[in-house]
């Protein structure tokens, strides 16, 4: 799943500390509102 991977991304960049906690949080929400909607479907 592309969603899966894209956190598992996101994950490793916040490690890397390449992005600002705020970005990361945001784009987390955003991961999590996508993978509620394929649950819903």
């Amino acid at each position: 799943m592309v969603w899966r991977w894209r956190r598992m991304e996101l994950q490793d960049l916040a490690r890397r500390g390449r992005w600002s906690t705020g970005r990361v949080l945001v784009d987390e929400q955003r991961v999590h509102q996508q993978v509620e909607a394929l649950e819903e479907k």
